[in-house]
């Protein structure tokens, strides 16, 4: 795909203070060799770096693909934050930055440092799934590049790499300009996606075409992990810095798991029984993503998508773009509820999950 000029070049000066000189040092290396790569390569890739923060900023302004990485301890639980808003929040910061330059999460993975390891508590795989389909509509390249390959062997989790390829098989190519959404909530230091359903989406500048994926917050993997593990709550941790821009400095509760204890190896994270399966953790399965540049009355065609094949569901809904009473625009639509049933309270999918692609409806689209 391209040329990545160096690994994290945070780590060649861990062990230094930080250092103007060096910093500068840093940058002219990589201007010099991204002008010398691309007067010699007869094919004009891409040319990148990585880094496992930002402090580099100044490194990705003569590169053409900006690329971080980012691990976390699936052994920390802090409220429903967990290694997808990591992914997003990250990738959102890089935006603001690099308005102009795609970005990549070039590494991620779980960082489990002693055992047990991402093997035993997520043998099925459910933290892989939500990071993989949330972090395709971050409005980067494409979703996170998954580093741990040794986890995806042992546990065989490359089944959950294919439905994403078939669903991107569907889509045009995208073109025009993404910008990426949370339906996240922060209040005070809990963080909180309305309705129990989180939602991690892209929209266009003209708000032509919306698409992104939804999934109870009852299977979030963190969730799961309460149902069986024991916790023990900790002082309150500094989650994200004020480099995040949107969210700012977010204290949030910070629970270790305790693996000393005996958990229940029978559960739905370790099993994926259907009978351990969780209930949906809300009685609505309503929608609402903000809208600005389309009237009142605008209508979305809404199709749905399988998260475990990427394949469509049957049947083509309509939604409506609405004002509130603050005077705010909003597109509202119902989760699918032969997925999620609010009326027997089941959940009738593996992951609690789908994928959904909003398309403006005119006449230009009906001729189409």
């Amino acid at each position: 795909m391209c040329w990545e000029l160096w690994n994290e070049v945070e780590q060649s000066t861990e062990l230094c203070s930080e250092n103007d000189e060096i910093d500068q040092i840093i940058k002219d290396w990589h201007d010099e060799m991204a002008c010398y790569i691309s007067g010699i390569d007869p094919f004009e890739h891409c040319i990148s770096s990585s880094v496992g923060d930002y402090r580099y900023t100044d490194i990705f302004q003569n590169l053409d693909i900006v690329q971080q990485h980012n691990y976390q301890d699936i052994q920390i639980a802090r409220s429903r934050l967990e290694i997808p808003f990591s992914l997003y929040i990250i990738t959102k910061y890089g935006q603001n930055v690099f308005l102009s330059k795609p970005i990549f999460t070039g590494e991620f993975g779980f960082s489990v440092s002693r055992p047990p390891y991402a093997e035993e508590k997520d043998p099925k795989g459910v933290s892989l799934h939500n990071s993989l389909w949330s972090s395709l509509f971050s409005a980067s390249i494409g979703p996170a590049s998954f580093w741990k390959w040794y986890y995806l062997d042992a546990c065989g989790m490359y089944k959950h790499f294919s439905p994403i390829m078939n669903f991107c098989k569907r889509l045009p190519i995208l073109s025009g300009t993404y910008t990426s959404h949370s339906t996240a909530v922060v209040h005070g230091k809990t963080l909180e996606f309305l309705n129990g359903i989180r939602t991690y989406y892209m929209i266009d500048s003209n708000e032509t075409n919306i698409m992104g994926w939804s999934q109870d917050t009852a299977f979030a993997y963190q969730s799961l992990r309460w149902l069986t593990d024991s916790v023990r709550l900790e002082n309150d941790t500094l989650i994200y810095y004020n480099i995040y821009n949107e969210i700012d400095t977010i204290f949030l509760p910070a629970f270790s798991f305790v693996d000393s204890v005996p958990y229940d190896t029978s559960g739905y994270l370790y099993t994926l029984n259907p009978t351990k399966r969780p209930q949906p953790s809300s009685n609505d399965n309503t929608i609402i993503l903000p809208i600005t540049n389309q009237p009142v009355g605008s209508r979305y065609m809404v199709r749905w998508y399988d998260s475990e094949t990427g394949n469509v569901y049957n049947g083509i809904y309509f939604a409506f773009v609405q004002m509130d009473n603050q005077g705010d625009k909003y597109v509202s639509f119902k989760f699918p509820s032969f997925i999620r049933n609010l009326n027997n309270h089941t959940v009738n999918n593996t992951f609690g999950d789908a994928v959904f692609v909003l398309d403006l409806f005119n006449e230009q689209y009906k001729r189409r």
